[in-house]
């Protein structure tokens, strides 16, 4: 009974990571943002990358988004970097 509750957390955190990253590139930036300002960048971002999963695997280090990022995703405005910047830190890690 001691080895089932050591296990249940690993399983736990194998599968919101799955589900978190199964979101289409254009939800993810209405997810950020309700406004819709983000939207503006999916062009660029889906010309480039073909998934949320592909944007994590290439910029994202230990929860920090590579600059490169918002160079490829023609991301300037400063506030809109730190709203891609805390979903990264929040969400892949």
């Amino acid at each position: 009974a001691a080895a089932a509750p050591a296990e249940a957390p690993a399983a736990a955190a194998a599968r919101p990571r799955a589900r978190r990253f199964e979101l289409s590139i254009k939800e993810w930036l209405q997810g950020m943002d309700d406004s819709g300002f983000l939207a503006q960048y999916h062009d660029n971002i889906a010309s480039k990358l073909d998934s949320l999963e592909q944007i994590v695997d290439v910029y994202v280090k230990a929860g920090e988004v590579d600059t490169q990022f918002f160079a490829d995703a023609g991301v300037k405005k400063l506030g809109h970097k730190r709203l891609f910047e805390k979903w990264f830190r929040d969400n892949a890690v």
